[in-house]
């Protein structure tokens, strides 16, 4: 079944289908922009990425991620997966606090907390058990039964060895 949770979830992934594709062709554009992540990450990786090529591998993820998210594959995951593209996307594309120009800095502002709230977005895609119980719940359900078994257990030993 569709549902809320299926246009909800196209709704949400539009961004990053768009997003990702322009990304992907204005890599040398944004190259500058991303430096500033993409040698950190690519040291503490290991993997010799440059900064265009940071775009691009950031750009792609948000396409697959976003493609899948829409469909309902993983959705908890891709959502975590689309998050976790956002945060050097924002960071490095919309540092208004980098800004003087009031009007500018006013425009990447706003894009920053769309992007903020974009991630708000995708921690309840990724939260959604689409009404199954969570995997939370479901544990902390089994650990209390499975303390009631202890000591119901435990009761019904020590009524036995102990003399009326």
């Amino acid at each position: 079944m569709f549902g809320i949770r299926g246009l909800a979830r196209i709704l949400l992934s539009g961004i990053f289908l768009v997003g990702g594709v322009s990304a992907w062709k204005r890599a040398p554009q944004l190259a500058p922009k991303a430096e500033r992540f993409s040698k950190p990450i690519a040291d503490l990786t290991g993997v010799p990425l440059g900064a265009e090529e940071f775009v691009r591998l950031n750009a792609g993820v948000q396409v697959l991620a976003g493609g899948l998210l829409a469909i309902g594959f993983q959705q908890r995951v891709m959502a975590l997966v689309l998050a976790g593209t956002l945060v050097p996307t924002t960071l490095a594309g919309h540092p208004f606090w980098e800004v003087d120009d009031d009007a500018d800095k006013a425009q990447q502002q706003i894009h920053f907390l769309k992007n903020a709230a974009m991630i708000g977005g995708l921690a309840f895609a990724a939260l959604d058990t689409g009404g199954r119980a969570s995997i939370f719940w479901t544990g902390k359900k089994a650990a209390a039964e499975f303390a009631d078994s202890v000591a119901t257990t435990t009761q019904s030993i020590v009524d036995t060895v102990t003399p009326s």
